[in-house]
């Protein structure tokens, strides 16, 4: 297992929590860090988002190396006054996740290519479970 840390310097940090060692640093984003997750579709791979609206996915197995590897990168196209609220916990076996702006937007990986999912209009992410999410309009 490890733990994951972003924030305002742009970077994201993976840590082995029993090593207490820091075991790479995933540089690429120009902006602050807003959300991380771990994700496991077909191995440990991380999803970033930023405050401009760009997402990355990471793979972060091991034997990678101390930087990671960056797999894709795409632009979350919003609105100019829309603002990224939230991301949601990976449901659907890992493979899917939703952020929340002007409206709910949904990305499913496969095979390390980030596919975005028609757009709900009004909603919030409300209740997230291993393999459901659940909203509320």
């Amino acid at each position: 297992g490890v733990v994951i840390g972003a924030g305002y310097d742009y970077q994201i940090y993976v840590w082995d929590p029993w090593a207490k060692l820091l075991q790479m640093k995933l540089v690429g984003h120009y902006s602050s860090i807003l959300k991380v997750q771990l994700l496991y579709c077909p191995s440990e791979r991380v999803v970033s988002i930023d405050e401009i609206g760009i997402i990355k996915i990471w793979n972060v197995g091991r034997g990678i190396g101390g930087y990671g590897e960056m797999i894709q990168t795409m632009s979350l196209e919003l609105p100019n006054l829309a603002k990224i609220v939230d991301m949601s916990v990976a449901f659907d076996n890992g493979k899917t996740f939703a952020v929340q702006a002007d409206r709910l937007y949904f990305y499913r990986i496969d095979d390390n290519t980030i596919y975005n999912i028609k757009p709900v209009k009004h909603g919030i992410l409300s209740c997230i479970t291993s393999d459901h999410l659940i909203t509320v309009s």
